[in-house]
């Protein structure tokens, strides 16, 4: 009788073993299917509104660029970013540490590709093509400024209104959680993250914001 409750007893507690780590399982499944879930809506919603705002900054282009009407796009890709700023922070407050972590990394290297797209660009405006007359040549020279002017204006707008609302929120999400951690924030040099504030001065601004958010996001995953 004895034996046979010692078994009983074995099997119950095994069998309870079993469940418990079931239940856990399932929970973290759960846990992650919700955090990838949160991660893709952010994605979807921010995709949206890119979308959305282009086409509106392409409208309101068209009717700044009419004569006698200067263009402000400075102060329409700040409001761009105002807009999305919101949205993004409390989308990315439902996002586990690492996952957070893993989007900031994506999205710093989306940032480094858009910067390198915007250098090639730039090569156009300043260097003229090949095979080009002496009057051609002229006439490059001669425009050459006012088309370098024209071209940064156009890519700050686009950084304004595609990057740097969510820029800012995973920074300043990041830096938030890394203080709650007690965990100090990686070393940076302030002039070098004047992306932040919306302005592409410097040799590499874009790549300069873009290494900080990937420390805060090496960091952010780290053991204490």
């Amino acid at each position: 009788m004895y034996r046979g409750a010692f078994f009983i007893l074995v099997f119950l507690g095994i069998a309870f073993t079993w469940l418990v780590e079931w239940r856990s399982d399932i929970s973290h499944a759960v846990e992650i299917k919700e955090s990838r879930e949160a991660l893709g809506k952010l994605q979807s919603t921010l995709t949206a509104n890119q979308i959305e705002n282009a086409s509106a900054l392409g409208y309101l282009k068209g009717k700044l660029d009419q004569p006698r009407q200067p263009a402000d796009f400075s102060a329409l890709g700040d409001a761009i970013a105002r807009s999305n700023a919101q949205l993004i922070a409390n989308e990315q407050k439902r996002i586990s540490d690492k996952d957070l972590s893993a989007h900031a990394i994506d999205f710093a290297k989306r940032m480094r590709a858009f910067e390198t797209a915007m250098k090639s660009a730039e090569d156009a405006q300043i260097y003229p093509p090949a095979n080009l007359s002496s009057a051609q040549l002229q006439d490059f020279y001669k425009n050459r400024g006012a088309a370098m002017a024209a071209f940064y204006e156009r890519a700050t707008e686009q950084f304004r209104s595609q990057f740097l609302g969510e820029a800012v929120n995973l920074r300043n999400q990041m830096e938030q959680r890394l203080k709650d951690k007690g965990q100090p924030l990686p070393p940076h040099e302030a002039y070098k993250m004047i992306a932040f504030d919306g302005a592409l001065a410097g040799p590499s601004p874009i790549s300069d914001a873009a290494d900080y958010l990937e420390a805060l996001a090496r960091r952010l995953t780290q053991p204490k």
